[in-house]
């Protein structure tokens, strides 16, 4: 909660002097200031008001000692001081204590929430500051307050505080942005955009604004997707250059003013780092025979539907018929059966367009969509006739053309300001953190060593509401010596953190 007014409070020559009762401030840091009757700061300090949310942990696993690849299970019960269960979510990891140095003065979230999340500058071992309420901590870390970003906000008209100007607009989800150049370099005036990606189906057009700006937004998509983006004039005229918007990343930087001491790893995370880059194949060289390839690759047509299509052309017999052909409409509009008028685009005796699949996805075909296909990335096409294509239901009544593309990286295309082929980065996709299973006789005899350092880790654990947990996971291959730390928060959004060992050799 930054930059929020608790309290408003007139100071008199009468009653200079006040208290103020720290129950009803949030913890974290507390801005005070003076202020004369014009709002202008006099006087300013920052104090950290410390509610430590006391708690009881319980971390018990069903077996005092474990051997190699067995199964662990461990009940976690959390109270508060007064015996209230702590329903919440929480992040749990258990690393081996021969391999990782815990370090209980780094950052950590109680920390960081509340204290170097909110302050510039570099604060050394800020971990320690909450290791306990003692009164030689809070005097230091009152040191901290008074030594480190005593101004964080501006407090001009801090009674009256304007209206922040949006620079940005709410996002719905992802979103793909740009501008358009006319032809002599300025902003085209409401030009038409048309953007198009093939793997997830999408072909939205709308029109851009006065100074050529244009935004898709409301898109979601993972990974990294190949999208085309084509624009024409507002008359239809392809006169124009699309300028797209490359993704912003934030900047990288070393928050340290020291120099980073190197650590000294572990002897034995070091040997078992190194054994385990063998034993997954590392150091494996296989020297093959060379082999010389003399026949002539026959092209074979990748279809979806071979045996009911009516007409197949493969890219190899396109270029030598068809060399001037740059999309697909200059392919398609050669190819036996295809009626072409202005724009629409027919399959011979039939009045409707037919369905357009692409990579298996349908679009309206029409020689624009088509236009958007280059040469390059096509490897068929095929053309399916009304009772050929009747399988698909009434969308194929009037036939069908598919369009297959090449598979893996996209070709280098010719030069086309009209139209802009870019990738753009997508969500994550979600991944699940490793942690083998020896549930059957065989799984740990497999002859692969297990040298984990991070046995279990869960971002997303619960505690119900009797607050209590469950985790399972399996040793490693060696002695059981593990560290457990769990940190969350409860349904009222207060901190918890619990570091401890959990299993000894």
């Amino acid at each position: 909660m930054r930059l929020f007014l608790i309290l408003l409070n007139p100071v008199t020559t009468e009653q200079p002097a006040g208290m103020l009762s720290t129950d009803s401030l949030p913890e974290g840091i507390a801005h005070f200031l003076l202020v004369n009757k014009e709002s202008k700061p006099l006087n300013e300090r920052l104090i950290f008001i410390n509610h430590p949310q006391e708690s009881t942990w319980k971390v018990q696993s069903d077996k005092p000692q474990y051997g190699t690849r067995e199964k662990i299970k461990i009940d976690i019960s959390a109270q508060k001081k007064d015996g209230t269960p702590i329903e919440g979510d929480f992040s749990v990891s258990v690393t081996n204590n021969s391999h990782i140095l815990v370090d209980s003065l780094s950052d950590n979230i109680c920390s960081y929430l509340l204290l170097t999340s909110d302050l510039k500058g570099y604060i050394e071992n800020p971990a320690y500051y909450f290791i306990d309420n003692s009164v030689v901590r809070q005097k230091h870390l009152d040191y901290v307050m008074l030594t480190h970003g005593w101004r964080r906000f501006s407090t001009n008209n801090i009674d009256m505080p304007e209206i922040p100007e949006i620079k940005r607009f709410i996002e719905k989800g992802q979103y793909i942005s740009g501008h358009i150049k006319n032809f002599f370099g300025k902003n085209a005036k409401n030009p038409f955009v048309k953007l198009m990606c093939i793997d997830i189906g999408i072909l939205k057009e709308i029109q851009a604004d006065e100074q050529g700006n244009f935004i898709f937004d409301s898109l979601n998509y993972t990974d990294t997707m190949t999208f085309k983006i084509q624009a024409k004039t507002k008359s239809g005229f392809s006169t124009v250059d699309v300028v797209v918007d490359k993704d912003s990343f934030p900047v990288a930087y070393n928050k340290y003013p020291y120099a980073i001491k190197q650590e000294v790893a572990k002897k034995e995370y070091l040997d078992d780092l190194g054994d385990t880059y063998i034993y997954e194949g590392g150091m494996e060289i296989t020297n093959l025979k060379e082999v010389t390839v003399t026949a002539k690759k026959k092209e074979v047509i990748r279809n979806r539907y071979g045996g009911i299509n009516d007409t197949a052309m493969g890219i190899e017999e396109i270029e030598k018929k068809m060399p001037g052909a740059h999309n697909a409409f200059d392919i398609i509009m050669r190819m036996p059966g295809i009626m072409i008028s202005g724009e629409s685009v027919r399959i011979r005796n039939n009045q409707g367009a037919p369905m357009l699949m692409i990579q298996g996805s349908p679009f309206d075909c029409n020689a624009e969509t088509l236009r958007m296909i280059l040469t390059d990335d096509i490897e068929s096409i095929e053309i399916l006739s009304e009772t050929s294509s009747s399988f698909m239901g009434s969308n194929g009544r009037y036939g069908a053309i598919i369009i297959n593309l090449k598979q893996g990286e996209i070709q280098k295309r010719r030069p086309n300001p009209t139209l802009q082929v870019f990738t753009s980065l997508g969500y994550s996709q979600k991944a699940e953190f490793y942690s083998p299973v020896y549930d059957t006789p065989q799984q740990p005899d497999n002859g692969k060593k297990d040298l984990r350092s991070t046995l279990y880790w869960n971002p997303a654990i619960k505690t119900d509401f009797t607050g209590c947990a469950q985790i399972e996971f399996y040793t490693s291959d060696q002695p059981a010596d593990y560290h457990i730390i769990i940190e969350g928060i409860d349904r009222k959004g207060h901190i918890y953190r619990y570091s401890n060992d959990i299993v000894k050799p």
